[in-house]
């Protein structure tokens, strides 16, 4: 398994003090026409218990992708799961914090981010007060689930 593989190799090097995991957590319900009713909750505690000597180390933190938020991918968990399980600063599916002299902020690639959305506001917002304190922080990261741009045909632009 992949996701195992990772996770081992990750904890032999120690080397950083977080990490950054962009959506697709799990992938607990990857088959679910296959599995029984609630099934995905027995793969979210398999995948919890690999990836814990690793995550309970150091900040793990996430940014939902489409098999947590997507109702068609989530097996209309809408995000429920992920919120119960990563407790992430101020909102569950968007939010920013700093380390250093980065801010970090994580959208949601799965919601609204126009202008006129609560996460548009809130990212414009963010983004506007980080701007008045470049001085604490001159480098602004932002991670999502999906690309910005991409070629691909299933989630092409």
């Amino acid at each position: 398994m992949v996701t195992k593989t990772m996770m081992d190799r990750l904890k032999k090097k120690q080397n950083y003090n977080g990490m950054l995991h962009c959506g697709d957590i799990s992938y607990a319900n990857k088959f679910n026409n296959k599995r029984q009713k609630m099934s995905s909750q027995h793969v979210w505690d398999t995948w919890g218990l690999m990836a814990e000597p690793l995550s309970s180390r150091m900040a793990y933190m996430v940014s939902p992708g489409n098999h947590e938020t997507a109702v068609l991918d989530s097996n209309k968990e809408n995000g429920t799961i992920l919120a119960k399980r990563f407790i992430m600063p101020g909102n569950e599916h968007f939010y920013s914090f700093s380390v250093g002299m980065v801010h970090f902020i994580s959208v949601s690639t799965d919601e609204d981010i126009d202008q006129s959305s609560t996460q548009g506001i809130w990212l414009d917002r963010t983004l506007a007060w980080i701007n008045k304190k470049r001085d604490l922080w001159p480098w602004i990261v932002i991670f999502m689930h999906r690309p910005i741009y991409s070629s691909g045909k299933n989630h092409g632009n």
